[in-house]
């Protein structure tokens, strides 16, 4: 009888180990689970930032290229300035070489008077010469700023034409930022929830995990409940 109830309590007692080392193989499974889903998360997010990175690198170059062409047009803006200088001081030059040679022109036209003084007829025609070259001097000297005015009416066309382009310009690469930082809102925005909705996955898949192991466990102590029972009635 003894012996009958030492047998009895040895396969109670295996029964109990075997239940236990089935809840421990479950339970391993389940971790093993959890840390592949763990494992997955981790990488998206790897990969995600590292798509983060590289859209953030795109916009760093597309703005240095930006930056390069802002460069470049005042640059542009600078050389037309310097031409600019310098053809107004071309044009001073000329007006002072023009002023020069009336000078000249007038002394040579007193110097004249003063030698033929004597000679009326001469002196008239001289002093009719005289008037002549200073008209055509005078009308050259119109002509001269007449150009000159042109020339600058049209470098200040060119240079307002080129400041609506600068202008344009910058609008467009305002524009376009705007539009790159809208971008890397979204992106963000769109990994935040990417990011959430992983995170109530994990939740869901450990509460899924974690009820299934209390059923498992709630049925498997119900069920060596009832083992021990029997055995224990048989006795």
């Amino acid at each position: 009888m003894i012996l009958a109830i030492l047998v009895k309590l040895v396969n109670l007692a295996n029964l109990v180990i075997l239940v236990i080392l089935m809840k421990l193989v479950i339970l391993v499974k389940l971790v093993i689970l959890v840390n592949l889903v763990n494992l997955a998360i981790l990488v998206y997010l790897v990969i995600l930032g590292n798509l983060v990175i590289l859209v953030n690198l795109v916009i760093l170059v597309y703005l240095v290229i930006l930056v390069k062409l802002v460069i470049l047009m005042n640059l542009v803006i600078l050389v037309n300035l310097v031409i600019l200088v310098r053809l107004v001081i071309l044009v001073i030059l000329v007006k002072l070489v023009i002023l020069v040679n009336l000078v000249i022109l007038v002394n040579l036209v007193i110097l004249v008077y003063l030698v033929i003084l004597e000679n009326l007829a001469i002196l008239v025609n001289l002093v009719i010469l005289a008037n002549l070259v200073i008209l055509v001097n005078l009308v050259i000297l119109v002509k001269l700023v007449i150009l000159v005015n042109l020339v600058k009416l049209v470098i200040l066309v060119n240079l307002v034409i080129l400041v609506n382009l600068a202008i344009l310009v910058n609008l467009a690469i305002l524009a376009i930022l705007v539009n790159q930082v809208i971008l890397v809102i979204l992106v963000n925005l769109v990994n935040l929830v990417i990011l959430v909705n992983l995170v109530n996955l994990v939740i869901l898949v450990n509460l899924v995990n974690l009820v299934i192991l209390v059923t498992i466990t709630h049925c498997q102590d119900h069920i060596l409940t009832e083992n021990i029972w029997i055995a224990w009635s048989k006795t």
